[in-house]
């Protein structure tokens, strides 16, 4: 690792990083963007004479009760001056108040230059007081991040800094803040991912997390997405503007899993003990949905807060099902009183509902005594215990694979060989390698061969270097089944990685999956790689449309040039192809121009499965363009097909998405298509879904086997 030399300055490991960054910055001759060439004073310390360094008397603690405190009069003096004879990290910390330490340093920070800078910050490291010395570096920090950006990042990452993660992303917002051409050229160019992903994360925190061009044009430059917490930084902000607007921004999202997400977060988020106040704001959002989503949260977040209330009524009322509040309170209960949680368990008498208690209780007992976890399951009644059982060793794997193990062997057949196969499958998870080590000192048994195909899947997307290497070590067939299982994922996850791959494959697997990966690749804008598969592996049988996965994965990075690809081919079934393959790319961000192109597409079956893919993506992100170009339609078969896939999106059933189902020439499919829609409706509005059932021209018969069916799946 990086060494770092008795007086702070930074030694031969960091001078590799300056030099690096330095080169960095003659690429601005190149006509690339520029990160700005190191300052000469920066340069100097990294190359300067480690012999250099003062006596090891200047490691001393700094501490605040050991120096003589200034006077306030000394302070407004001082402060009259411009805090001139302030001029170490000892002056400062000499000094009465917060405020004060603050405002000199400030100062000091201000009038120094990186050199200095640098000083200061190993001598600001030296104060003995946790939460002062975290002040005082992160002003350092961030006034070196102004000076020379490319010096304060290097020396963030080495000892004694590289612990405090704040320092760093310090740095990358004030870089963002300065100048946010060159930090995000720094970041497009730092070569470990992980400080790529936080550094990106840092740069949407500079700029108010998410909702704005700024934020928008780091993701398109960077090609790395706002996580799971600067996503919820944001929501945060705009929840303490207004829940409202709040609930619009999620009603927005057009992931159902991002969107449930969001929910989650702002049930809990909301900032109210009422629960008739938290529930009053789903009214809010526009689909029936996610109101139905957002109650059920809210209902589960009231239940955690008394979870003992919560059970004594649950019981009460025989209200104990999976979907009640019981789960809930139980699961909260346990985590605080176990004892109590057994208690209620011994009330509970449906067996359905004592096996999803059993699984709450055991599942909180196994992460903190898993010994009394494998004995409480054992001496239940169930007759499930074994799936209990089970899960509780799959839990105990997390933190003790061994253990889970060795007590997995002393299983029955069947059940030994089922939790050897989970436990090992939870550990490749998050540890593939220890993963592969217990499975070979497993006795052999006829599940072992599926088990190591799973965990060779999981190591692949986990460190695919490392899982490669072991598949060399194993029989060719063997090597060959794990790649097919996992290059399909991979193809679209990691092309790189299931390209390496294709070696260990067959024959027929190996053309699959070359064909799928010259799509992936096009789709990245490497259309160079997609070139040399297609030269590779042109004219073999699977092959022969080849060209339309090329232009069909170029056009989601660059659906201009795909268009003009897509002309110049003769094959007519190879151009239907790649122009439906473009059309439904450009779907969700350009529907205009992919409905232009449908002209191109000659054959009816592959145009009609193309309207419908444009009216399915469109109607997800504008509903009511969707609707509007599917009315505006001639009616034919075509027309027909793409309102019957649009329909299965309707979240209500207005007048419009009535009327647009009964504009469906063919009879059949405009009724099938009703009632598809009115089962979906039932879901959450039953009394709407009848009302619409009442209304519907079919026989009597019809419509009483339809009430019946919305009786079983209604609410």
């Amino acid at each position: 690792m990086f060494a770092y030399n008795s007086s702070g300055s930074v030694a031969w490991g960091v001078r590799v990083i300056f030099i690096k960054l330095r080169v960095c910055t003659m690429w601005k001759s190149f006509g690339i963007f520029a990160i700005g060439a190191l300052s000469g004073a920066a340069f100097l310390l990294a190359f300067q004479n480690v012999d250099d360094a003062p006596e090891p008397t200047a490691n001393e603690p700094i501490a605040a009760n050991t120096i003589p405190t200034l006077s306030d009069a000394d302070v407004d003096s001082a402060r009259r001056s411009g805090f001139a004879d302030i001029n170490s990290i000892e002056d400062i910390v000499a000094l009465p108040t917060v405020f004060a330490r603050r405002e000199a340093l400030h100062v000091l920070a201000g009038r120094s230059d990186a050199d200095r800078l640098q000083k200061l910050i190993s001598e600001g490291n030296r104060i003995s007081e946790r939460a002062l010395r975290g002040s005082v570096l992160n002003i350092l920090f961030k006034r070196l991040a102004e000076v020379d950006p490319n010096a304060a990042l290097a020396l963030a990452r080495v000892d004694p800094y590289k612990n405090d993660d704040s320092l760093e992303r310090t740095i990358w917002r004030t870089w963002a803040r300065n100048d946010l051409d060159e930090a995000i050229f720094a970041v497009n160019i730092e070569s470990n991912s992980g400080y790529q992903a936080d550094a990106a994360q840092s740069l949407y925190a500079a700029y108010g997390y998410m909702g704005n061009e700024t934020t928008q044009r780091i993701a398109q430059e960077l090609g790395i997405e706002p996580n799971r917490q600067t996503r919820l930084r944001f929501l945060r902000i705009l929840l303490e503007d207004s829940p409202r607007r709040t609930i619009e921004f999620i009603s927005e999202e057009s992931s159902t899993l991002r969107r449930d997400e969001y929910i989650n977060w702002l049930a809990y988020a909301l900032d109210t003990n009422d629960q008739s106040v938290a529930m009053s704001y789903s009214e809010y959002f526009s689909s029936a949905a996610d109101r139905a989503y957002y109650s059920s949260v809210v209902e589960d977040r009231f239940a955690r807060i008394n979870p003992v209330e919560t059970l004594q009524q649950a019981l009460a009322t025989n209200d104990i099902g999976p979907n009640s509040d019981f789960h809930s309170a139980l699961q909260e209960l346990a985590s605080k009183d176990i004892t109590e949680a057994m208690n209620f368990y011994g009330q509970i008498d449906a067996p359905q509902a004592k096996m999803m208690a059993a699984f709450v209780i055991a599942d909180e007992l196994a992460t903190s005594d898993p010994v009394a976890a494998l004995e409480w399951v054992r001496s239940l009644e169930d007759a499930r215990k074994q799936h209990i059982e089970s899960a509780v060793l799959v839990r105990i794997a997390e933190s003790n694979p061994e253990f889970a193990l060795e007590t997995a062997a002393t299983l029955p057949t069947t059940q030994r060989v089922s939790s050897t196969s989970h436990i090992l499958m939870a550990v490749a998870r998050t540890d593939p390698a220890l993963a592969k080590n217990l499975l070979a000192s497993l006795a052999d048994d006829s599940n072992k061969p599926r088990i190591q195909s799973k965990l060779g899947q999981a190591w692949l997307m986990e460190e695919p270097t490392a899982a490669i290497e072991w598949l060399g070590t194993l029989d060719a067939q063997e090597a060959s089944d794990i790649a097919a299982s996992a290059t399909g994922i991979l193809s679209r996850t990691r092309p790189e990685t299931a390209y390496r791959l294709l070696e260990l494959l067959d024959e027929p697997q190996r053309l699959r999956s070359a064909k799928e990966l010259v799509g992936q690749f096009a789709s990245v804008g490497d259309v160079a790689k997609a070139r040399a598969l297609i030269d590779e592996y042109g004219g073999e049988e699977g092959f022969e449309t080849i060209e339309a996965d090329l232009i069909g994965g170029l056009a989601r990075h660059d659906s201009e040039t795909a268009t003009q690809l897509a002309l110049q081919l003769q094959d007519d079934q190879e151009r239907d192809q790649a122009f439906s393959r473009i059309s439904r790319s450009l779907a969700a961000d350009n529907p205009e121009e992919a409905i232009r192109l449908l002209q191109n597409i000659t054959d009816p079956s592959s145009r009609k499965r193309t309207v419908r893919s444009i009216a399915g993506t469109w109607y997800r992100s504008d509903p009511g363009a969707a609707v509007g170009w599917l009315a505006s339609l001639p009616a034919n078969e075509e027309r027909d097909s793409a309102i019957a896939r649009v329909s299965m999106s309707f979240d209500d059933l207005g007048q419009q998405e009535l009327e647009l189902i009964d504009s469906i020439s063919d009879a059949k499919s405009r009724t099938s298509t009703r009632q598809t829609a009115i089962l979906r409706l039932a879901r959450t509005d039953k009394a709407a879904a009848l009302r619409i059932l009442e209304g519907m021209d079919i026989p009597e018969e019809q419509k009483v086997k339809f009430r019946e069916t919305i009786g079983s799946n209604g609410q």
